[in-house]
């Protein structure tokens, strides 16, 4: 049994920098190859003693509780701020506190989670290229948007056309996991409010469909400015890692 401590950025990745958030879990990145750390955002699945993974849910249906199990949580590396999956091996139990029960409010938050009830952690790899990594969980139609668009932005061709397309596949993508704005326009008729990204991401990220990090890596690559420039791979990276979080599935 490995046994685990909270770690802060002194001992990984950049120092003097802090999230706010719970314990931090070494790890090292599959997209930075850095020894960092992670901390566990959202608790998406859990794997049952033998099979594949199932939704987080499906572990209130079990009776009794696996005495331990495997979660899997989304989370985002320290060092690079990339978004990745942690599976946390820990008490059944405490999984299922992590839950809300009958339209109650879970026993604990995550980020309340300690380091000292943590016997195992790994990180979940990404598939390698090409594609985008997304999980057979999300909608075809969405999958069959993504794919020309991460294809135009590798051969550098249609950069407006890229960043335009991966504007319009997110809101599809946060109206279908149910996030609406009010259509309201501004003073001066500018762009509807239903059609920004930014409020509809911060009301995601406020009822738990999301992590945090989709809206605060949203307003780095400006996903709502109207000037050119973006960088296209940027934005089918981005729109790739929401669509692993919005529908988690391995």
């Amino acid at each position: 049994m490995v046994k685990l401590r909270a770690v802060g950025f002194g001992d990984f990745g950049p120092p003097g920098v802090g999230r706010g958030v719970g314990a931090l879990f070494p790890i090292v990145c599959p997209f930075c190859h850095g020894k960092t750390a992670a901390a566990p955002e959202m608790f998406v699945r859990w794997r049952p003693p033998a099979g594949r993974s199932e939704a987080a849910e499906s572990l209130l249906l079990r009776a009794p509780v696996p005495a331990e199990a495997w979660g899997i949580f989304s989370a985002v590396c320290a060092a690079c701020d990339q978004p990745v999956f942690l599976e946390l091996k820990t008490r059944g139990e405490t999984l299922a506190d992590l839950l809300p029960r009958h339209r109650t409010p879970a026993r604990r938050a995550v980020g309340q989670l300690e380091a000292n009830e943590v016997s195992e952690c790994r990180v979940v790899t990404p598939k390698p290229p090409p594609g985008p990594n997304l999980p057979p969980s999300a909608p075809e139609k969405f999958l069959k948007t993504l794919r020309p668009l991460w294809e135009d932005a590798e051969k550098g061709r249609n950069d407006e056309g890229v960043s335009a397309g991966c504007r319009w596949l997110l809101l599809d993508v946060l109206k279908d996991i149910g996030v609406s704005a009010a259509p309201r326009r501004g003073v001066f008729g500018g762009k509807p409010e239903g059609e920004k990204l930014g409020p509809r991401l911060r009301a995601a990220c406020e009822a738990g469909l999301l992590p945090r990090w989709a809206q605060t890596r949203a307003e780095a690559i400006e996903v709502d400015a109207k000037t050119r420039g973006g960088d296209p791979k940027a934005y089918v990276a981005y729109v790739a890692a929401v669509m692993r979080a919005a529908y988690p599935g391995f």
